[in-house]
Protein backbone atom coordinates (compact mmCIF):
# COMPACT_ATOMS: atom_id res chain seq x y z
CA UNK A 1 0.00 0.00 0.00
CA UNK A 2 1.60 3.30 -1.32
CA UNK A 3 -1.10 5.83 -0.18
CA UNK A 4 -3.45 5.99 2.31
CA UNK A 5 -6.67 3.90 2.14
CA UNK A 6 -9.35 6.66 2.58
CA UNK A 7 -12.49 4.83 1.76
CA UNK A 8 -11.76 2.27 4.70
CA UNK A 9 -10.45 4.74 7.31
CA UNK A 10 -13.32 7.37 7.06
CA UNK A 11 -16.55 5.54 6.84
CA UNK A 12 -14.69 3.59 9.64
CA UNK A 13 -14.08 6.81 11.30
CA UNK A 14 -17.66 7.47 10.98
CA UNK A 15 -19.52 4.63 11.74
CA UNK A 16 -17.46 3.99 15.14
CA UNK A 17 -18.13 8.35 16.02
CA UNK A 18 -21.92 7.58 15.35
CA UNK A 19 -22.68 4.08 17.37
CA UNK A 20 -24.14 4.26 20.20
CA UNK A 21 -21.03 4.57 23.54
CA UNK A 22 -20.34 6.19 26.83
CA UNK A 23 -19.27 8.97 25.01
CA UNK A 24 -22.77 9.27 22.60
CA UNK A 25 -24.75 8.49 25.95
CA UNK A 26 -23.09 11.60 27.69
CA UNK A 27 -23.64 14.31 25.30
CA UNK A 28 -26.99 13.06 24.98
CA UNK A 29 -27.94 13.25 28.86
CA UNK A 30 -25.86 16.97 29.07
CA UNK A 31 -28.14 17.91 26.02
CA UNK A 32 -31.22 16.84 27.27
CA UNK A 33 -30.76 18.16 31.07
CA UNK A 34 -28.81 21.51 30.66
CA UNK A 35 -29.25 22.64 27.02
CA UNK A 36 -27.30 23.02 23.97
CA UNK A 37 -24.51 25.17 25.30
CA UNK A 38 -23.60 22.33 27.99
CA UNK A 39 -24.23 19.87 25.17
CA UNK A 40 -21.64 21.34 23.02
CA UNK A 41 -18.94 21.87 26.02
CA UNK A 42 -19.53 17.95 26.26
CA UNK A 43 -19.20 17.18 23.23
CA UNK A 44 -16.49 19.36 22.60
CA UNK A 45 -14.95 17.33 25.58
CA UNK A 46 -15.65 13.93 24.15
CA UNK A 47 -13.52 15.60 20.53
CA UNK A 48 -10.63 16.74 22.39
CA UNK A 49 -9.84 12.63 24.21
CA UNK A 50 -10.65 11.41 20.65
CA UNK A 51 -8.37 14.06 19.49
CA UNK A 52 -5.77 12.89 21.97
CA UNK A 53 -6.20 9.37 21.03
CA UNK A 54 -5.79 9.90 17.20
CA UNK A 55 -2.97 12.13 17.81
CA UNK A 56 -1.06 9.08 20.03
CA UNK A 57 -2.29 6.76 17.84
CA UNK A 58 -0.38 8.61 15.01
CA UNK A 59 2.56 9.14 16.92
CA UNK A 60 2.72 5.22 18.10
CA UNK A 61 1.18 4.84 21.05
CA UNK A 62 -1.66 2.98 20.79
CA UNK A 63 1.61 0.06 19.89
CA UNK A 64 3.06 0.80 23.42
CA UNK A 65 -0.23 0.23 24.85
CA UNK A 66 -0.85 -2.90 22.97
CA UNK A 67 2.61 -3.86 24.22
CA UNK A 68 2.25 -3.26 28.28
CA UNK A 69 -0.58 -5.07 29.26
CA UNK A 70 -0.38 -3.68 33.03
CA UNK A 71 -0.77 0.30 31.29
CA UNK A 72 -3.82 -1.18 29.13
CA UNK A 73 -5.12 -2.40 32.30
CA UNK A 74 -5.15 0.13 34.38
CA UNK A 75 -6.76 2.38 31.74
CA UNK A 76 -9.24 -0.81 31.41
CA UNK A 77 -10.01 -0.06 35.09
CA UNK A 78 -9.97 3.22 35.34
CA UNK A 79 -12.65 3.67 32.50
CA UNK A 80 -14.49 0.76 34.37
CA UNK A 81 -14.58 3.20 37.57
CA UNK A 82 -15.53 6.22 35.88
CA UNK A 83 -18.68 4.53 34.08
CA UNK A 84 -19.88 3.11 37.51
CA UNK A 85 -19.20 5.80 39.35
CA UNK A 86 -22.10 7.81 36.38
CA UNK A 87 -24.10 4.78 36.73
CA UNK A 88 -24.38 5.30 40.33
CA UNK A 89 -24.99 9.51 39.51
CA UNK A 90 -27.67 8.49 37.37
CA UNK A 91 -29.34 5.28 39.45
CA UNK A 92 -29.40 7.88 42.56
CA UNK A 93 -31.21 10.51 40.46
CA UNK A 94 -33.46 8.00 39.26
CA UNK A 95 -34.40 7.08 42.65
CA UNK A 96 -34.87 10.74 43.85
CA UNK A 97 -38.78 11.66 43.86
CA UNK A 98 -39.25 15.38 41.58
CA UNK A 99 -39.83 17.55 44.68
CA UNK A 100 -36.43 16.03 46.09
CA UNK A 101 -34.09 16.17 43.39
CA UNK A 102 -32.10 19.23 43.32
CA UNK A 103 -31.06 20.16 39.41
CA UNK A 104 -28.80 22.69 38.86
CA UNK A 105 -29.66 25.56 36.51
CA UNK A 106 -27.51 26.11 33.64
CA UNK A 107 -26.04 29.14 35.59
CA UNK A 108 -25.06 27.16 38.77
CA UNK A 109 -23.58 24.38 36.56
CA UNK A 110 -20.07 24.49 35.86
CA UNK A 111 -19.25 24.90 32.12
CA UNK A 112 -15.51 23.47 32.98
CA UNK A 113 -16.83 20.11 34.53
CA UNK A 114 -19.02 19.77 31.60
CA UNK A 115 -16.03 19.78 29.45
CA UNK A 116 -13.71 17.20 31.48
CA UNK A 117 -16.99 15.34 32.15
CA UNK A 118 -16.65 14.55 28.17
CA UNK A 119 -13.09 14.36 28.16
CA UNK A 120 -12.59 11.94 30.75
CA UNK A 121 -14.92 9.20 29.39
CA UNK A 122 -13.21 8.99 26.20
CA UNK A 123 -10.25 9.17 27.62
CA UNK A 124 -10.90 6.51 29.98
CA UNK A 125 -12.34 4.37 26.80
CA UNK A 126 -9.59 1.47 26.20
CA UNK A 127 -11.45 1.04 23.25
CA UNK A 128 -10.57 4.45 21.64
CA UNK A 129 -6.35 4.06 21.50
CA UNK A 130 -7.14 0.43 19.84
CA UNK A 131 -9.51 1.80 17.35
CA UNK A 132 -7.46 4.71 16.27
CA UNK A 133 -3.94 2.41 16.20
CA UNK A 134 -5.52 -0.27 14.30
CA UNK A 135 -7.26 2.69 12.02
CA UNK A 136 -3.68 3.96 11.40
CA UNK A 137 -2.33 0.69 11.33
CA UNK A 138 -3.80 -0.70 8.79
CA UNK A 139 -4.94 1.84 6.35
CA UNK A 140 -1.78 4.30 6.45
CA UNK A 141 1.71 2.78 4.77
CA UNK A 142 4.67 3.56 6.41
CA UNK A 143 6.14 5.88 3.39
CA UNK A 144 3.13 8.29 4.62
CA UNK A 145 4.27 11.95 4.48
CA UNK A 146 4.23 14.11 7.73
CA UNK A 147 1.93 16.51 5.52
CA UNK A 148 -0.13 13.42 4.62
CA UNK A 149 -0.45 12.37 7.96
CA UNK A 150 -1.41 15.46 9.62
CA UNK A 151 -4.14 15.50 6.99
CA UNK A 152 -5.82 12.80 7.47
CA UNK A 153 -5.42 13.50 11.43
CA UNK A 154 -7.19 16.71 10.31
CA UNK A 155 -9.99 15.08 8.45
CA UNK A 156 -10.70 12.43 11.29
CA UNK A 157 -10.83 15.63 14.06
CA UNK A 158 -13.19 17.04 11.34
CA UNK A 159 -15.30 14.18 11.17
CA UNK A 160 -15.61 13.22 14.82
CA UNK A 161 -16.80 17.30 15.46
CA UNK A 162 -19.73 17.69 12.95
CA UNK A 163 -20.95 14.13 14.74
CA UNK A 164 -20.75 15.30 18.43
CA UNK A 165 -22.35 18.43 17.63
CA UNK A 166 -25.16 17.40 15.50
CA UNK A 167 -25.42 14.88 18.58
CA UNK A 168 -25.73 18.08 21.17
CA UNK A 169 -27.48 20.15 18.59
CA UNK A 170 -30.11 17.48 17.80
CA UNK A 171 -30.97 16.18 21.37
CA UNK A 172 -30.52 20.05 23.14
CA UNK A 173 -33.88 20.65 21.01
CA UNK A 174 -36.93 21.87 23.17
CA UNK A 175 -38.90 18.85 22.45
CA UNK A 176 -36.18 17.09 23.41
CA UNK A 177 -35.58 19.14 26.56
CA UNK A 178 -39.31 18.84 27.20
CA UNK A 179 -39.34 14.65 27.00
CA UNK A 180 -36.63 14.60 28.91
CA UNK A 181 -37.86 16.53 31.79
CA UNK A 182 -41.24 14.49 31.75
CA UNK A 183 -39.82 11.42 31.67
CA UNK A 184 -36.22 12.05 33.61
CA UNK A 185 -36.34 9.01 36.09
CA UNK A 186 -36.80 6.53 33.21
CA UNK A 187 -34.09 8.54 31.31
CA UNK A 188 -31.83 8.15 34.32
CA UNK A 189 -32.47 4.58 34.84
CA UNK A 190 -31.55 3.96 31.94
CA UNK A 191 -28.03 5.62 31.56
CA UNK A 192 -27.64 4.17 34.87
CA UNK A 193 -28.36 0.79 33.38
CA UNK A 194 -26.15 1.78 30.21
CA UNK A 195 -23.26 2.76 32.27
CA UNK A 196 -23.47 0.22 34.69
CA UNK A 197 -23.49 -2.61 32.03
CA UNK A 198 -20.66 -1.16 30.03
CA UNK A 199 -18.76 -0.61 33.55
CA UNK A 200 -18.93 -4.11 34.21
CA UNK A 201 -18.49 -5.25 30.97
CA UNK A 202 -14.82 -3.68 31.14
CA UNK A 203 -13.78 -5.20 34.19
CA UNK A 204 -14.43 -8.52 33.15
CA UNK A 205 -13.17 -8.24 30.21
Amino acid sequence: MSDINYLLILPAAILSTSCPGPSTMSILSTSMAYGRKFGFLNAFGVWTGAFIWSLSAAAGFSTLLASTPWLMNFIRIAGAAYLLFLSFKSAKAALTPNENLIIKTPKQRSGFKTYTKGLFIQLANPKAPLFFGSLYSVAVPITVTPHELLLLIGLLACNSLIILSTYAFLFSAPKARDTFQRLRRYFETSFSLFFGFLGFKLILQ
